[in-house]
């Protein structure tokens, strides 16, 4: 998003965006740009969507280069992207979030982006504007055979952590969980 509003505006999506004030109307701010710019309908319900897998999975790269859409040349159209969610469940376990570090530490030092530092405020605010957009249709006992065929390939540690906190995802977001 950064790259296409500098190409239309010449000026900064996160430092415009963040000028808006409270966290809804940034995130209305952004979606207006993008449905205006690119033609897109339901991008609030895309974002939405977004901040759902970015609050659940604690992604904490979600900044304005992180957020993306896909233009055509050929027939000069967009269109919406995968998620990217590369720096989720605490994985930085040798700078921010270290093995030895408990689980409660790390949720408190976690930071979301890139309507707040706080992913519960953003996805509040989201969901207000555009509804709940995701339910996640998975057991603890499907989390725990996910992870388990994971144990031969990382570490007791990491596995258990990542168990532990999909867990207590599972019920601090019990609403989109099915």
């Amino acid at each position: 998003m950064e790259k296409l509003y500098r190409k239309f505006t010449g000026g900064s999506l996160a430092v415009d965006t963040a000028h808006q004030g409270e966290i809804k109307n940034q995130i209305k701010f952004l979606v207006n740009f993008v449905e205006q710019t690119t033609g897109l309908q339901n991008f609030g319900q895309y974002l939405t969507s977004m901040l759902e897998i970015d609050a659940f999975f604690l992604n904490e790269d979600r900044h304005t280069n992180n957020i993306a859409v896909q233009y055509n040349a050929a027939d000069d159209t967009y269109a919406l992207c995968p998620f990217d969610n590369g720096l989720s469940l605490l994985a930085d376990t040798n700078m921010d979030f270290p093995l030895e570090r408990s689980l409660e530490d790390c949720l408190k030092a976690v930071e979301a982006k890139p309507f707040s530092r706080y992913f519960d405020e953003q996805l509040d605010a989201a969901e207000e504007l555009y509804g709940i957009q995701l339910h996640f249709n998975f057991s603890t006992n499907d989390v725990k055979a996910l992870i388990d065929s994971y144990r031969t390939a990382y570490s007791q540690e990491i596995c258990d952590r990542c168990e532990a906190l999909i867990r207590r995802q599972m019920r601090h977001y019990g609403y989109l969980v099915k």
